[in-house]
């Protein structure tokens, strides 16, 4: 149901459906799955508080979960929305730490270097 109302851009329909789906879910990677879907359809309306509660339970499973690289960089999003560009940059900073061998190392080293300016 979540999926399809991405498809249909219902958005807001979406993460509460998704959210829905996380507090249901038993295995924690779809838990993780769902609360990551959630918190992405919550930013991308803007809705920054909804999204950081979304994403906060994933970021407590690093280095568990597998969708951690991927919830940093959504937090890493929102704090930098928000104007903490520090923030932003620890969070990076501990996807560079905690998923060295991720796929998105490269682009959050340069992007890190772009928020403090090193780019």
């Amino acid at each position: 149901q979540g999926l399809q109302a991405l498809r249909e851009r219902r958005r807001s329909d979406a993460a509460r459906i998704f959210a829905a789906a996380a507090t249901d879910a038993r295995d924690p990677e779809v838990k993780d799955r769902c609360l990551f879907a959630s918190a992405t359809a919550y930013a991308n309306l803007g809705q920054w508080a909804d999204a950081a509660t979304q994403i906060e339970p994933v970021i407590a499973r690093i280095p568990e979960s597998i969708y951690g690289d991927r919830a940093l960089v959504l937090t890493a999003n929102i704090l930098e929305r928000q104007g903490d560009v520090d923030g932003a940059i620890s969070a990076l900073t501990t996807l560079l730490v905690q998923y060295p061998r991720s796929v998105l190392a490269p682009e959050v080293r340069e992007r890190i270097r772009r928020l403090r300016g090193d780019a």
